[in-house]
């Protein structure tokens, strides 16, 4: 105890002890145990570092002089993020922690993701905001990694975000969007009252007023058995997409449901592995993602990942950001996924290099798919795609030579022509070579948005009800019916590109477009526009116009 307590006075001899003025007081680690030890004081006095505050920076206070050279920091920036952009400069006295060159964060590498904030355990790197009353414990809404984090509250309003050292997916870990953006939710332009458009023009309106005009065009357009159709949010809550499915088909008597990530993803898009499971990975195979901007968290985690000893290859036509860290960047032409991942399958196949007993009794028709990519021949792929063909050879051998390896993929893979037979494309790879059903090995989607995987769970899809239960089975669709206590219709409805062709026609008459934007989300904005033109009526449920 005693040499615990010379060790507490060594540090703050050069410590300020302003502790009621400082933006951490009451949350302190130094004060905690300077007050559990009995440390008032030091008798140990001489000279101080004095630094200038770095005040300048939009998310991150940095007082060097509050500094105890604890080194959380810069174990964070290096072993959580991987960017290592902090570290100790100078020696001696003058030690500090410091960015390359002694520069600024903002004149660093650094991309403010705060980590080293939630590391701290002084006031010597705080965020921006206030101090708040109360945690409130959520989820984060900007992409679909699933971080759980905590709103600090003030007031009734959100002044901060402090992280949830219990998450399952991100741990004390958030990017700089998760930790900074909270103040989405008070940007100008944030719509706080209905918009109904008369004589052209979006005007304010009462509630009332604005769900009477609703509840009686729409009732409108179900009585005349005229054309609908709903778009579901990929942002928005299991809850409420679950509502809007069951209004369309309950209600407005229709399957015209869907939302923007769709069907597009083999299996609902389910990831085979936890996140926590990519550092187990032998080989990381990263496929149309450029994952350490889309999905920061989880691009952590393959640079934890590769610290380990992990392999990388990326195949994207940009040079994304882990391109420069890769053991293999096959730079193919756009679009073409499919065909490389096939001729990956047959360069497996052809070299006798598949797991026999996986392909056994964990697969179908091997014999059909052998006969499918037998055509994807190294010279025809390199061909079509660009990448040289040693370069697929040396894939396929890595990929299959190694214990556990792991597909990751974005929607720059599944958002194409050919997306669909990319990822079923993927799934074969893995299960041909025993990548499947395995800690560190498996097929993973990174979704764009927080939530789209729970807009396809809870039924926004035009041919499943929730649960991924078909709505052309007799037997599944009488138990919706009973449980709604309603007619169901029997036949699969319009995806959202089918949606939009039959509003040109006029096939469709009304739209409820729940947190989404067809235009930007759709590829074919075009048809998009010309369909919206051709409704009757639209209603939008959004935070911001769009």
């Amino acid at each position: 105890v005693a040499a615990r307590r010379i060790i507490l006075e060594l540090v703050v001899a050069g410590h300020p002890l302003e502790c009621s003025a400082c933006a951490q007081a009451g949350r302190c680690a130094l004060a905690g145990y300077c007050r559990a030890y009995g440390v008032r004081e030091s008798r140990f006095a001489g000279e101080r570092r004095v630094y200038p505050v770095e005040g300048g920076n939009p998310f991150i206070v940095r007082d060097p002089n509050r500094c105890i050279l604890c080194g959380k920091c810069v174990r964070a920036c290096a072993e959580i993020t991987g960017r290592e952009v902090l570290d100790f400069a100078y020696r001696g006295f003058s030690t500090r922690v410091a960015g390359f060159g002694d520069a600024a964060l903002l004149q660093s590498d650094c991309d403010f993701c705060g980590n080293c904030v939630a590391v701290c355990p002084t006031a010597a790197l705080t965020a921006r905001g206030q101090v708040p009353e109360k945690l409130v414990r959520t989820t984060c809404a900007f992409c679909g990694t699933g971080c759980n984090l905590h709103l600090g509250v003030r007031d009734g309003a959100v002044v901060g975000v402090v992280s949830d050292d219990e998450a399952p997916a991100n741990g004390k870990a958030l990017c700089v969007k998760g930790r900074f953006g909270w103040d989405v939710a008070y940007r100008p332009g944030r719509l706080t009252v209905p918009l109904v458009r008369r004589s052209g023009r979006l005007e304010e309106a009462s509630w009332d007023e604005a769900l009477d005009l609703v509840s009686r065009r729409l009732g409108g357009v179900r009585r005349e058995r005229g054309g609908f159709a709903a778009i579901g949010s990929t942002r928005c809550t299991n809850e409420e997409n679950y509502l809007l499915q069951r209004f369309a088909r309950a209600v407005m008597g229709t399957n015209n449901v869907d939302h923007p990530a769709g069907s597009r993803y083999t299996g609902g898009g389910v990831m085979t592995n936890s996140i926590g499971e990519i550092r187990e990975a032998g080989l990381l195979f990263l496929l149309g993602s450029n994952i350490t901007a889309s999905h920061p968290v989880i691009g952590y985690r393959v640079r934890q990942a590769l610290r380990r000893g992990a392999r990388l290859v990326v195949a994207d036509p940009r040079r994304v950001e882990l391109a420069g860290e890769a053991d293999r960047w096959l730079r193919l032409k756009p679009g073409t996924d499919a065909f490389l991942i096939n001729g990956l399958i047959h360069i497996v196949l052809a070299e006798g290099l598949y797991d026999a007993a996986s392909v056994g009794p964990d697969t179908e028709e091997f014999a059909a798919l052998a006969r499918s990519v037998a055509p994807y021949v190294p010279e025809y792929v390199s061909g079509v795609t660009g990448v040289p063909a040693e370069d697929l050879v040396a894939v396929a051998r890595l990929y299959a030579g190694t214990d556990r390896a792991m597909i990751i993929y974005g929607s720059g893979s599944s958002d194409q022509v050919y997306g669909a037979a990319t990822v079923a494309a993927m799934v074969n790879l893995a299960l041909v070579t025993g990548h499947l059903g395995r800690a560190g090995a498996g097929v993973n989607p990174v979704r764009g948005q927080n939530n789209a995987q729970g807009a396809s769970d809870m039924g926004v899809l035009p041919g499943f009800y929730p649960g991924y239960r078909r709505v052309d089975d007799p037997e599944i669709r009488s138990r919706f019916a009973a449980a709604w206590g309603v007619a169901l219709p029997e036949t699969p409805g319009l995806g959202i590109p089918e949606m939009f062709a039959a509003a040109g026609r006029g096939e469709i008459r009304a739209m409820y477009i729940l947190g989404a934007n067809p235009v930007l989300s759709n590829p074919d904005a075009a048809l998009v526009e010309s369909g919206l033109a051709g409704l009757d009526f639209l209603v939008v449920q959004d935070l911001f116009l769009s």
